[in-house]
């Protein structure tokens, strides 16, 4: 592979442990969120809540916050198209947003958003400085 393919891989990884951690998939495990998000107080958080979080301690706590949440949502990123380029890549996609228990309820309510991620190479790997998503209703606070 290129260097190119690889970085493109190596933000697809990136942005794919992202979305495991906005579902709750690190429940209880806040190094995983340390290790997704840059430690700079330049990253910023608009997440699907319309929140608007500035700053890596106060989008750490958000971020920690979210489980204890219980967010009723699975999350799928779609279409993803990935820039790499040195030191900043960008992905936008779509989420789907289902109901995790959409087999208990029958219910096949898509919520489908557009997301933008933005990531920094920071000592060798890829950071989340920003992360914008549409606000969705069923995820509202």
């Amino acid at each position: 592979l290129s260097q190119t393919e690889q970085e493109e891989r190596a933000v697809v990884y990136a942005t794919m442990q992202f979305y495991a951690a906005s579902e709750g998939q690190y429940k209880n495990k806040p190094e995983v969120v340390s290790e997704i998000w840059s430690s700079q107080e330049d990253v910023t958080y608009m997440p699907a809540d319309g929140g608007y979080v500035i700053g890596a301690s106060n989008v750490y706590k958000e971020w920690m916050s979210q489980p204890k949440r219980n967010t009723p949502v699975r999350v799928d990123p779609t279409n993803l198209e990935v820039t790499v380029g040195p030191e900043l890549a960008v992905v936008n996609n779509y989420i789907e947003l289902t109901d995790k228990d959409t087999k208990e309820t029958k219910t096949d309510e898509i919520v489908r958003l557009r997301a933008t991620t933005v990531f920094r190479k920071e000592q060798g790997n890829w950071k989340v400085i920003s992360h914008h998503v549409d606000s969705a209703p069923i995820v509202a606070k």
